[in-house]
């Protein structure tokens, strides 16, 4: 999935529980076989000490394209599952220019 992403921005209250949605999307990209697709991809993570903050997830694809997502809005599934469509007509754009 991070072979099409060039920088993603991990922001979060680690005590508010609507920050559960951005550490699952956290985890599902920082997985090995994510890691290793494009190591070069940039990852930033804060933790917000604000707990009136609102967790946030922004995504900058090797296209310029920009995604953003808010933790109470969105679950952590359903971010993973649209940056994967996506990646993946991102990837069809790519075999078709061969």
């Amino acid at each position: 999935m991070l072979k099409y992403i060039a920088h993603i921005k991990v922001a979060f209250p680690p005590f508010k529980p609507s920050s559960t949605s951005a550490r699952i999307f956290l985890n599902h990209v920082t997985s090995t076989s994510n890691m290793i697709s494009n190591p070069e991809c940039k990852i930033d993570v804060t933790t917000l000490s604000d707990l009136k903050a609102t967790p946030t997830v922004e995504i900058r694809f090797k296209d310029n394209k920009m995604m953003m997502f808010r933790g109470h809005e969105t679950s952590g599934d359903e971010m993973v599952s649209t940056v994967a469509k996506y990646c993946r007509k991102l990837g069809q754009e790519e075999d078709l220019r061969g």
